[in-house]
């Protein structure tokens, strides 16, 4: 029974892929940042993750609670270079 809901979760999401054009990005799959200099202007919630390790949650409720300022353009988080730099070093 399992196999058959992964093989039609598998092919929902292959449809819907093929249908908006868009791949499915995984923390692990966004290439991590060597230094600061390396990071653009504005970073999305899902690098943060991919930085950090935390979870998506977790970047969330610092964002809804104002201790970590972000910008949501389009439907995602935006958080400027310098915000998360000194939300790091306060933490």
């Amino acid at each position: 029974m399992e196999k058959i809901i992964n093989s039609r979760q598998n092919a929902i999401n292959q449809r819907m892929a093929e249908r908006f054009d868009f791949k499915e990005v995984r923390p692990n799959e966004i290439e991590t940042p060597k230094s600061w200099e390396d990071l653009p202007i504005y970073i999305t919630t899902n690098t943060i993750n991919a930085i950090l390790g935390v979870s998506m949650p977790f970047i969330g409720k610092c964002i809804a609670s104002g201790e970590l300022k972000a910008t949501k353009k389009a439907g995602k988080w935006y958080v400027d270079k310098e915000d998360f730099k000194a939300w790091m070093q306060a933490s």
